[in-house]
């Protein structure tokens, strides 16, 4: 069930140069992916969870993927603050705001989530977090 909302969910996303492809299996997304440009690569992260990497003109993308291969999160790393502001005024645009650093997006399907997250670690560059609401 969870499989197929999030499937029906990630069809519908607005896409913005990477934007969150949740649902999305390993394949998919390797094959969308594919050309060198995007630099993709994949491993997995210190808690042993699967991603794949790519590069896009305006941010670095993180898919993760839950046991099945699905994309059940994905990390938006904008290059520079210009980048920063234009992804917040697209989520502004695009979906219903919930403060200044949280954002739903709804549709027919369900909803997912969407959080700017501000690192305390000096030097981090701030991302989104795209998540779907079950």
């Amino acid at each position: 069930m969870k499989i197929a909302f999030i499937l029906a969910l990630s069809t519908l996303f607005l896409e913005v140069s990477g934007q969150a492809r949740l649902g999305s299996s390993i394949t998919d997304l390797k094959k969308e992916f594919s050309e060198k440009s995007y630099e993709l690569t994949s491993g997995y992260d210190s808690d042993k969870n699967y991603y794949i990497r790519v590069f896009t003109n305006i941010a670095t993308v993180f898919y993760f993927f839950d046991e099945d291969s699905y994309c059940d999160q994905v990390l938006i790393i904008p290059d520079d603050n210009g980048k920063l502001n234009f992804f917040v005024e697209d989520y502004n645009k695009s979906y219903v705001i919930i403060n200044n650093q949280e954002w739903k997006m709804y549709n027919e399907t369900g909803i997912a989530s969407i959080k700017l997250v501000f690192p305390d670690v000096k030097g981090e560059k701030p991302y989104f977090v795209w998540t779907p609401n079950d």
